[in-house]
């Protein structure tokens, strides 16, 4: 469970966000895009202001997992044993990086790399940015996404795998490679969601809200 004093401690929803349940069942809490960018960035993302780590004083640092060799090696861990907390940051961490990198198309003027040779700070110009992953940087997100199926696997196991997390390590990766353009902006869902809740509403004429006259399955 995300620790929710730290959550309203970095702002999310000016510091109300709250946690409901039905019986023992935890309700579907709803975020937005800068409220999940928030809560999942790594609290150096704001230095200089007293943000705590979203993990802080939440998970355990007396239970402890066994790291693989590859794992240890790629983390370069100091030791086979890790602590709840440190792996489920290190999950948090790459997922990060990979987060990043997956705005670098969508959000140019945020990224200084995005920016051609020349061209000024900040510009509005299309022209003045670098589209598109290069070899070096294809082969760093296929290593990240990597690593996040790996951490994913270790700490929660293949139950815990999501189709979103599935798309993110063994699709994107194809796509960068094979596709005449190679970016992460084509792995992108919101408008291909849009498009099948359309279809929902027109052609079987209800909504994802229960409204309407058909109860067709999701598939």
């Amino acid at each position: 469970m995300l620790p929710k004093s730290n959550i309203n401690a970095r702002g999310v929803r000016n510091g109300k966000c709250e946690v409901k349940y039905e019986g023992k069942m935890l309700k579907q809490i709803t975020l937005n895009v800068n409220h999940a960018e928030t809560i999942s960035s790594p609290a150096s993302e704001y230095a200089g202001l007293p943000y705590p780590e979203i993990l802080g004083n939440v998970a355990s640092k007396e239970v402890v997992f066994d790291l693989p060799v590859h794992l240890k090696n790629k983390l370069n861990w100091p030791s086979f044993k890790i602590s709840e907390y440190d792996l489920k940051m290190k999950i948090w961490d790459v997922n990060w990086e990979l987060h990043k990198m997956e705005q670098w198309d969508e959000e140019p003027r945020q990224f200084p790399e995005r920016l051609n040779p020349g061209a000024s700070v900040g510009s509005k110009d299309p022209a003045d940015y670098r589209f598109g992953l290069t070899d070096s940087e294809m082969d760093k997100y296929v290593k990240l996404a990597y690593l996040f199926h790996a951490l994913i696997l270790l700490r929660y196991g293949s139950s815990k795998l999501y189709p979103y997390h599935i798309k993110r390590v063994d699709v994107f990766p194809i796509m960068l490679r094979d596709l005449p353009f190679h970016s992460l902006f084509r792995g992108g869902t919101e408008g291909g969601e849009r498009t099948h809740y359309m279809h929902q509403c027109l052609y079987f004429g209800h909504s994802a809200r229960g409204g309407g006259w058909k109860k067709q399955g999701v598939v």
